[in-house]
């Protein structure tokens, strides 16, 4: 199941938040994740932005034996020409 609600805070900044739950499966743990973007828009082509991963810091796995990050903050610039 995954919910994501995104809308603008100001004329500048919006923000994406979002959240994914897996249950029942077969050999796997039940997990939440939950994700969240701030953008704030720098001009017409620009934007600045802050995500960060896995804002509980949720242990899970999406394959047996294999890990996932841990929370997580990327901070960047987008372009569009």
């Amino acid at each position: 199941v995954s919910l994501t609600l995104t809308g603008d805070l100001t004329d500048r900044i919006s923000s994406v938040w979002s959240v994914q739950r897996a249950i029942d499966r077969p050999t796997l743990a039940n997990y939440t994740v939950a994700n969240s973007t701030f953008t704030y828009r720098v001009n017409d082509g620009t934007e600045a932005y802050l995500r960060i991963d896995n804002l509980l810091n949720e242990q899970y796995q999406l394959s047996r034996g294999y890990g996932t990050s841990d929370r997580a903050f990327y901070l960047g610039l987008r372009s569009r020409f």
